[in-house]
């Protein structure tokens, strides 16, 4: 199940993995949706990161089960593209797919470190 482990890596509050992978299976996203839950965290983050102690950050299942990745983004900003064009993070690193991406470790978090599906030894600007 990479592409929960990738949404479970980007996710701030590391509690409930478990409850968190039922849901992600009753979801079961195809790649188009994993890409807009992975874009939709990216963006959502900074907003979910306020605090310390995490303790305001909902667990991941809750946040999966709300589908808080449809939630509005504070400032207007898109939730699944990352680049100004509409690719999405696995495109911006040179993937043709969420699973090709990360069969080379590429992920929401890192995909920036990543140029034509290579590591990079500098991070690439979106």
């Amino acid at each position: 199940m990479p592409g929960f482990e990738v949404f479970y890596a980007a996710y701030p509050r590391k509690v409930g993995k478990v409850a968190a992978q039922k849901v992600w299976l009753k979801l079961s996203p195809d790649e188009a949706l994993q890409a807009t839950i992975l874009g939709a965290l990216a963006a959502q983050r900074p907003r979910l990161d306020f605090s310390d102690d995490k303790k305001h950050i909902p667990h991941a299942s809750t946040w999966l089960n709300g589908e808080r990745w449809n939630d509005e983004i504070p400032g207007g900003r898109e939730a699944a593209p990352v680049a100004a064009d509409g690719r999405v993070w696995w495109q911006v690193a040179g993937f043709d797919s969420v699973e090709h991406a990360m069969n080379f470790r590429c992920n929401i978090v890192n995909f920036n470190e990543f140029r034509d599906g290579k590591r990079t030894t500098q991070e690439v600007a979106a």
